[in-house]
């Protein structure tokens, strides 16, 4: 889904605002529609938390966590346990603004 594909239902009834015909018949169909409790999306990434421990600590929220035996361990953590920041490195979208 785009970031642009979820809009409010207040920008639905502007647009049909003072229709006529086909277009009066949607306006009642609107509040029907499923709504989508959407949030933005955090991106984060795993840091180092500690030099030589198999420690990780996560960029966004500084919780940290011991991956085992090896560094490949931080893989199969695609989203921090804690604030659900998906680890993909990737700036926030409110950051490119």
């Amino acid at each position: 889904m785009e970031k642009n594909d979820l809009i409010r239902r207040s920008a639905l009834y502007k647009f049909f605002d003072g229709g006529s015909g086909v277009a009066r018949l949607h306006v009642a169909d609107i509040d029907t529609l499923p709504a989508v409790d959407a949030v933005p999306v955090v991106h984060g990434k795993w840091l180092n938390s500690v030099a030589g421990e198999k420690i990780i600590k996560c960029s966004k929220c500084k919780t940290q966590y011991y991956v085992g035996a090896t560094k490949e361990n931080t893989k199969q953590y695609k989203f921090c346990p804690n604030c659900g920041a998906r680890m993909d490195g990737k700036a926030d979208d409110n950051e490119n603004r």
